[in-house]
């Protein structure tokens, strides 16, 4: 049975007055079942929870309806969506908050990947010198600055590949930073691609560096 708003509606204009709590109420407990339908003179009005728990959203029926009509029935609307919702937001002000809320969430968790990226190869990073690798020179050879580097570290060359190459330590962090992609296999740069030095070994019969089993 529809809910009867008609009697809150100020004459001559296109507002409603306060509406009761328990009205209101007993709004929200037709949504549990899906949705409200509201009277609202010759209007009817439908109201259902949104995908934000506690919020909920109007529709209206617009078929016959004047264009006149449509713009008071939104009014009517607006206003049972303040009165409702926590905030006095409309259903649009929730979602664009809320769409606002999850791009600063993935912003952080793109930010805090970045951070644990930059850390993985600073713990991986040695002196190439120092590690004095028994390898073909083009191995030993950085595939982005096409030089063997003062500090390298391992990176697969790709997120299921066992063959790891040698970058330059500031080269890949340069990449990280900008959020470039693997220059191989063309793949966002990933933590587990970075391979600490333990941990990959020279195949001779492949020709490359290996995870190691």
């Amino acid at each position: 049975m529809p809910v009867d708003l008609t009697p809150y509606i100020l004459p001559g204009v296109s507002f409603l007055s306060d509406i009761p709590q328990e009205t209101l109420s007993e709004i929200r407990n037709q949504t549990i079942r899906g949705e409200a339908q509201v009277r609202l003179g010759e209007l009817m009005v439908s109201i259902r929870p949104m995908q934000v728990n506690g919020y909920f959203m109007g529709s209206l029926n617009q078929d016959g309806l004047s264009n006149d009509n449509i713009q008071i029935g939104l009014q009517y609307i607006e206003h049972i969506e303040r009165t409702l919702n926590h905030g006095s937001l409309t259903s649009r002000e929730v979602t664009v908050l809320r769409e606002i809320e999850m791009l600063e969430n993935m912003e952080l968790l793109s930010n805090y990947q970045l951070e644990e990226l930059l850390d993985k190869i600073e713990v991986c990073a040695f002196n190439v010198e120092h590690a004095q690798l028994q390898v073909p020179e083009s191995l030993r050879t950085c595939p982005v600055t096409l030089c063997e580097p003062e500090d390298g570290v391992f990176m697969r060359n790709s997120m299921n590949s066992n063959v790891c190459m040698l970058y330059d330590k500031m080269s890949l962090i340069y990449l990280v930073k900008t959020r470039a992609a693997h220059p191989l296999s063309r793949e966002s740069i990933a933590v587990s691609m970075i391979v600490g030095r333990d941990n990959c070994a020279f195949d001779s019969d492949r020709g490359n560096f290996v995870l190691k089993n």
